[in-house]
């Protein structure tokens, strides 16, 4: 993809991120919002109207840094994040690693020694990975007041 057609899709992608400032904030917060993400502040119309016009001041220049500062200021979802942070590396060029590499690595983890805390180890997965692609999740996951597998669940996404 171009360089203009990864910023339009960054576009899109952030401006249906940024309209969840709304949700967050109230009129009065809103500006404050705007300063933290480095975007130009309007006081005119609804918050959406007000979130949008923002927004469409932002050149496409400064969408990297937008993205940056909404990573670094705003708590957002794991997929969201998961989101960001693929188009900041892009941006990057990250070093790659071959897949050979990245299958040795994983199975040269043992889940047993790693994790100590099986309950607090899914809650940060939960929180900082978008772990929720397997179909098979219902008829998997643990009853209510279970520990959950944490040794085949860490096998399936290793």
């Amino acid at each position: 993809m171009s360089k203009d057609g990864e910023r339009a899709a960054l576009r899109r992608m952030l401006g249906g991120i940024t309209a969840s400032l709304g949700d967050r904030n109230t009129h009065k917060t809103l500006t404050g919002a705007f300063t933290v993400l480095s975007m130009p502040p309007t006081d005119e119309g609804s918050k959406r109207e007000r979130i949008e016009a923002s927004f469409a001041q932002v050149p496409d220049s400064d969408l990297l840094q937008l993205a940056e500062r909404f990573l670094q200021t705003q708590d957002v979802d794991a997929a969201t994040r998961i989101q960001l942070q693929d188009a900041l590396w892009a941006e990057a060029s990250p070093p790659e690693i071959p897949m050979r590499t990245r299958r040795e690595i994983a199975r040269a983890l043992d889940p047993m020694v790693l994790v100590q805390h099986p309950a607090r180890f899914m809650k940060m997965l939960d929180r900082f990975w978008a772990i929720n692609d397997d179909p098979f999740s219902e008829l998997l996951s643990p009853r209510p007041g279970e520990e959950p597998a944490v040794p085949y669940r860490a096998a399936l996404h290793l």
